[in-house]
């Protein structure tokens, strides 16, 4: 395993014990929360990176990590694979698509009947991303289409 995965997850570990005493130092700010989150959310993947790299570097766990790596090499690049992960990526944006289309309708409907108080604000979001992700789409696929 390589030394970068370590200094990855001592940086992660580092940075999430800078947030929360960040977050015990200021007691009355209103995003305490929200740092105790990100704090204890880059610490605990941050353990595992340190954990895994102490694990797979043992002499006795090599072997077991180069048969993983090379049944991981084979999932990554094989041919089949690559083509399921690229059929399942465009069938879940386009179920996204709908999905944003259908709120769009349903806060709508909520708006008009004064079931949801500030609908509109929510409808232009959901607007501007499901923009945002068509052109996404749109500027991607373009790309890649030049470069095969």
């Amino acid at each position: 395993m390589s030394k970068n995965n370590l200094k990855v997850g001592v940086i992660y570990v580092l940075l999430g014990c800078l947030l929360a005493v960040y977050a015990i130092i200021t007691p009355e700010s209103k995003l305490n929360s929200l740092l105790f989150g990100f704090a204890f959310a880059l610490i605990t993947p941050g353990l595992m990176m340190i954990v895994k790299f102490f694990y797979w570097s043992r002499p006795e766990n090599i072997p077991k990590y180069q048969e993983k790596i090379r049944q991981e090499n084979i999932m990554l690049y094989d041919e089949l694979q690559v083509k399921l992960r690229d059929k399942s990526g465009r069938l879940t944006f386009m179920f996204g698509l709908c999905a944003i289309s259908v709120s769009m309708v349903v806060f709508s409907i909520l708006g008009a009947l004064d079931i949801v108080a500030s609908s509109r604000l929510i409808i232009l979001y959901l607007a501007g991303y499901f923009v945002f992700q068509t052109i996404t789409y749109l500027f991607i696929y373009y790309k890649l289409s030049k470069r095969y």
